[in-house]
C-alpha cells in the first residue's frame, strides 16, 4: 500500500493530506508518514521518504459566545375587526 500512494490516484485511495511545503506534494495524516512533532512542528515524510516540516495549528483561546442582541418573543395577536355594516367608517 505504502509504494501505490505516489503513483495512483487520489481518487482510489481517499485520505486526509497535508499539502507539503516546497513542493513536496500531498502527504496522507496517517501513521506511517507522520514522524513525530518538534514544538509546534509536525515532522512528517512523503513517498519519496523526503523529510517536511508543517506548522501546528493550535487551538485559539475560546471567546465566549456572543449575546444575543435580541430575544425573539411572539408578537401579540392583534383583536380581529369585526364588520359592521350599519358602522361607517371615516
Amino acid at each position: 500500500m505504502d509504494k501505490l500512494r505516489g503513483h495512483t490516484s487520489g481518487l482510489a485511495i481517499p485520505a486526509f493530506v497535508i499539502d507539503a511545503p516546497g513542493g513536496g506534494g500531498k502527504i496522507p495524516l496517517l501513521p506511517q508518514y507522520v514522524l513525530g512533532r518538534n514544538g509546534n512542528q509536525i515532522i512528517l515524510r512523503n513517498y519519496k521518504y523526503d523529510i517536511f516540516t508543517y506548522p501546528d495549528v493550535e487551538d485559539e483561546a475560546k471567546s465566549p459566545a456572543p449575546g444575543v442582541e435580541k430575544r425573539f418573543s411572539r408578537k401579540k395577536a392583534r383583536t380581529p375587526k369585526i364588520y359592521e355594516p350599519d358602522k361607517v367608517q371615516v
